[in-house]
């Protein structure tokens, strides 16, 4: 049996650290615990991917992964491609094998998820709404509450604000306009949305010891594209895996 103290694993400078160091330093900074659930999530998967035959992959899918791949990273030169390869330590058959192994991951993922697809979709749609965001965030309270007033005693108009604090690049004021899901704010900033009409001023709103004053300007209504689609089937994979791997006996064979 190869004894893991004296098994070299890597070079760093001039000193060799062995498999168990390595092990050693993750346990004592505490990152092997999640490596270790990640090798085990690994293992179960692909143990999960050999045992079926339903998850064939044509020679015109691989290929078409493979053009993508190197559209998406640049890597269309040859040179280029083959110094990704060398940095990431594989030869081309390696390449070959991670890309059929994403390509089988991913029609298993869509096999788990379909049955329960639209249901999760439904019942996240409101989450999943895009708003048209106007914030302010302030420093202070007082400043907040004061440009509040103005604007319902239409004494000035939120536009007029973020004209007038944009130009004067005012450190206490942060301006924010732009899409966003509902999902992606904070948990007080979604529950004090949940009744807000589009153009209702809304704030104030206490947020990691800073104010925020909102209007919603449009609400764009979820749709099931291919992200939403994705983000969905990751999740009922996610699910699907820690109900498997719940009762599954892991033992740590080494004493590190």
């Amino acid at each position: 049996m190869t004894d893991i103290d004296s098994l070299p694993f890597l070079t760093i400078g001039e000193d060799q650290v062995s498999l168990k160091q390595s092990l050693g330093y993750l346990q004592a900074f505490g990152r092997f615990r999640p490596l270790l659930q990640e090798i085990v999530t690994h293992h179960f998967l692909f143990q999960e991917i050999q045992k079926r035959d339903d998850l064939n992959i044509s020679s015109a899918e691989f290929e078409q992964a493979v053009i993508e791949f190197r559209l998406q990273q640049k890597l269309t030169n040859p040179d280029d491609f083959q110094n990704r390869l060398s940095q990431e330590g594989m030869n081309y058959a390696t390449f070959q094998n991670r890309v059929l192994l994403g390509l089988k991951l991913d029609k298993l993922r869509t096999q788990i998820s379909a049955p329960k697809l639209e249901e999760y979709f439904l019942k996240q749609k409101y989450l999943l709404e895009q708003l048209d965001l106007n914030c302010l965030i302030f420093d202070e309270q007082e400043l907040a509450t004061n440009i509040k007033n103005q604007i319902i005693e239409e004494t000035t108009t939120l536009e007029q604000v973020v004209q007038e604090h944009s130009l004067m690049n005012n450190p206490q004021i942060k301006i924010m306009r732009g899409l966003t899901r509902r999902q992606e704010l904070a948990p007080e900033i979604i529950k004090a949305l949940e009744s807000a009409k589009i153009g209702e001023l809304l704030g104030l709103v206490e947020m990691s010891n800073k104010w925020c004053l909102f209007r919603i300007e449009e609400v764009i209504p979820a749709t099931l594209d291919k992200k939403i689609q994705k983000q969905i089937e990751n999740q009922i994979l996610q699910e699907w895996l820690a109900e498997k791997m719940q009762n599954l006996p892991i033992n740590l064979t080494l004493n590190l």
